[in-house]
């Protein structure tokens, strides 16, 4: 299946950054229109994130896609972001910045982005408390950059 075969079976676009989709509505319809009949097993969402070179709405794209999968009563049983840290990205080289830590390339210094702090938050506390919310998701908007 191609990416636009894949855009098709989630009904649509909704919003793209560097050429990529913003559609946690999507992953849910995805995921239980077609996955879940067919498959009848866990979901486990591999590979899940976006690229926010300024780190300015990264953690709204992860608690929307999170949310999305909890309030959608299907099985999902595993979700893994894309990605860690900072990477050489095949088509973009080192100027997309997927990663909840930031790499810089020439010295090789690692440093948690303000989404890593908010992802760290949800594991420390099983959930997203209503202060993390507050700190690091509420305000922040998606932009192209």
């Amino acid at each position: 299946m191609n990416i636009f075969s894949l855009f098709t079976l989630c009904g649509g676009l909704a919003f793209f950054l560097y050429g990529m989709t913003v559609m946690s509505k999507s992953l849910e319809k995805m995921a239980g229109g077609k996955l879940e009949k067919l498959l009848k097993r866990p979901i486990w969402v591999t590979e899940n994130g976006t690229c926010d070179n300024q780190d300015a709405f990264r953690a709204r794209y992860i608690y929307e896609h999170l949310h999305a999968m909890l309030r959608s009563g299907l099985p999902f049983e595993r979700y893994y972001h894309w990605c860690f840290c900072d990477n050489f990205e095949w088509l973009e080289g080192e100027s997309a910045r997927f990663g909840l830590i930031n790499v810089d390339y020439a010295t090789q210094t690692r440093t948690i982005k303000r989404s890593g702090e908010f992802y760290a938050d949800m594991i420390r506390n099983d959930g997203v408390t209503d202060e993390a919310y507050n700190t690091y998701v509420r305000g922040e908007v998606y932009r192209v950059e």
